[in-house]
């Protein structure tokens, strides 16, 4: 019985240890794009800092005027690349799946919380992308609207 709580205990630790710390750059660059593309606004808004989560309003405003009612990014699946940190800043990559061009999106620490920070220069640096998607299938990635094209 005593080896049973022990392998209980032990399985419990490896658990909570795998689980990891989601307050990084990279958990939650990951839980911003997703919501992103779900279009779940409130969810996306968690993990911004407000000046993002007013450019969400400002896009949640714009999908609702137009009725779109669901995402057709909904099922796109993203992979999450490499973090730098540099101080209360950071820059994760990221890319749709199976695609070799990668985007950025940055980060900001704030009250020791990482909070995707997309400012309006991010907007207009995103304009490289806009134009591919205009070019590209309809199944492209949307997510330059809000992040940033490298």
């Amino acid at each position: 019985m005593r080896l049973r709580s022990r392998l209980s205990f032990v399985t419990l630790i490896l658990f909570l240890l795998s689980c990891g710390d989601s307050n990084n750059p990279k958990a939650v660059a990951g839980h911003f794009i997703k919501a992103s593309l779900n279009m779940d606004f409130k969810e996306a808004k968690k993990y911004a800092t407000p000046e993002t989560a007013k450019m969400l309003d400002f896009v949640q405003n714009i999908a609702a005027k137009t009725h779109q009612n669901g995402s057709p990014f909904k099922n796109m699946k993203i992979e999450i690349g490499a973090e730098t940190i540099t101080g209360d800043d950071a820059t994760v990559k990221y890319k749709k799946e199976g695609s070799k061009e990668e985007y950025d999106i940055n980060l900001k620490k704030i009250n020791g919380k990482w909070l995707v920070a997309v400012s309006t220069g991010d907007l207009s640096g995103g304009s490289d992308m806009q134009a591919e998607e205009k070019e590209a299938p309809a199944d492209s990635d949307a997510a330059g609207t809000i992040m940033k094209h490298p």
